[in-house]
């Protein structure tokens, strides 16, 4: 009786309060609307038409993370670069609203609690401190309040994910993983749907064409379909993790990013070795499986059509001038462009620059100077945009969550499948933190879901692993 009251209450909250939470959803978006100036006023009426619209249908939290997923994907919001996109914004505005509404919505109404583990108050630190430097900037004119408010939403998933993934109870939670399994197949697909256009892209404009846009998507479907074809009670759908495995690992080929290439191979490994001894003959067959599939079909592909052996033999020599830094324009260009990102760090080494923060760059490779958002570096960007004491606030909830994450391996409380999650989340922030040293996580909002999805489930399975220590203790 308990667990059905339980599933009805989160499917219908028990007091809906609509009109309240129009008028604060609508409040926020009349004041982030109002404030950007640029956007005209039939943006105003429609984003205030469609937030008790959007109140109505997405009042459960799972329609809501599900609606919100959906949108990072399809929309690619990404701050990555100078322009702004109005469909990122308003998207960002509508969600905003409703995400207000819904914090009215739990405070007021029902007294949840909205911040639901203790380094999620260091990850709102970082966004209020960044945020807060960033609109001292704005009203000096360093910058405008577009940028800054973009580069917010970039990094709300660390935020809103965790908050939302709260509200879930079991039954949404397998939802919304057959949801994101189907996801991260749709998208995979798409990218080898896209390999013409990408691979004419790839050799006529330098390296900049991609059919895959998210360099870490493939490499984190390949960790999860290869950890969870080895769980026991998952076996049964093993010709299907194999099936997820070959489209990730064409979807990675479609990258063309190196660093992409090398950590996957060198990660997979050390899966392997960690993977429990009672699994790992079945991971091990797993990874022979395809591995024997990928050479015999790559084996008479690379024979077969002249142009994928064109690419190899280009992708592969491209590949090893990573080790001359001379030979390589990408990687010069970097190490360029760190020079230039350090010096207006020392200019505000402690508070940065805050979201939408600039410094001038000088782009080696066409030989121009410009005003940039975005260093090819994590710790860099960090330092640029919040100083040394954003690196602090979030270097102590990130390296909080990777021990937290490490912890939930081993207990005995936790079912194989969550253990197995576990180090699934644990491998996902490891491949990030490498990704840093040539990217900037904080400006890919399709990197940092991933990591506030697997900060969200550790915080939900030590809140399981708790209640079920009370169950056994006398």
């Amino acid at each position: 009786m308990k667990t059905s009251t339980a599933a009805s209450s989160n499917l219908s909250v028990p007091e809906f309060h609509f009109w309240q939470q129009c008028l604060v959803g609508g409040i926020v978006v009349s004041i982030l609307v109002l404030g950007q100036l640029l956007v005209p006023i039939w943006i105003i009426v429609l984003c205030l038409i469609a937030v008790p619209i959007a109140i109505i249908i997405l009042r459960n939290d799972l329609y809501t993370l599900i609606a919100y997923i959906g949108i990072i994907i399809a929309v690619k919001l990404r701050a990555k670069q100078d322009e702004v996109s109005f469909i990122d914004v308003i998207a960002g505005i509508l969600f905003t609203g409703i995400l207000f509404s819904q914090f009215f919505q739990k405070k007021i109404f029902q007294n949840k609690q909205i911040v639901s583990h203790p380094l999620l108050y260091w990850v709102l630190g970082f966004a209020v401190w960044a945020f807060g430097i960033g609109l001292i900037h704005v009203v000096q004119g360093d910058t405008g309040f577009l940028s800054l408010y973009r580069e917010f939403l970039t990094f709300s998933p660390l935020l809103f994910i965790p908050f939302l993934f709260n509200g879930l109870i079991e039954k949404d939670i397998k939802i919304l993983l057959r949801f994101l399994l189907l996801l991260w197949l749709v998208e995979e697909v798409a990218s080898v749907l896209l390999i013409k256009q990408s691979v004419q892209s790839v050799i006529f404009v330098y390296e900049t064409g991609r059919a895959n846009f998210d360099v870490i998507r493939s490499s984190v479907s390949i960790f999860l379909f290869l950890i969870f074809a080895s769980v026991k009670s998952q076996r049964k759908y093993q010709k299907y993790y194999i099936i997820g495995i070959l489209i990730s690992i064409m979807g990675l080929g479609l990258t063309f990013n190196r660093t992409g290439y090398v950590l996957t191979l060198l990660l997979i490994p050390f899966l392997i070795i960690t993977t429990p001894k009672s699994q790992r003959s079945s991971a091990l067959k797993v990874l022979f499986i395809v591995v024997s599939i990928v050479l015999v079909i790559g084996g008479i592909a690379y024979f077969v059509f002249p142009t994928l052996h064109l690419i190899i033999r280009w992708s592969f020599a491209k590949f090893l001038t990573s080790s001359n830094v001379k030979a390589d324009a990408s990687i010069y260009n970097r190490y360029v462009e760190w020079r230039y990102v350090w010096k207006q760090i020392l200019a505000n080494p402690i508070t940065g620059m805050g979201f939408a923060g600039q410094f001038k760059d000088y782009v080696w490779i066409v030989g121009y100077t410009i005003n940039s958002f975005y260093t090819h570096s994590g710790v860099l960007g960090i330092l640029l945009k919040s100083g040394i004491v954003g690196l602090m606030l979030i270097s102590t909830a990130y390296i909080g969550f990777f021990i937290l994450g490490i912890k939930l391996v081993f207990p005995e409380l936790l079912s194989d499948i969550e253990k197995s999650f576990a180090r699934f989340g644990v491998f996902v922030i490891i491949l990030i933190t490498l990704h840093s040293l040539t990217l900037n996580p904080l400006m890919h909002r399709e990197i940092l879901w991933y990591l506030g999805l697997v900060w969200a489930f550790f915080i939900y399975f030590e809140k399981k692993l708790i209640v079920r220590s009370k169950k056994i203790s006398p």
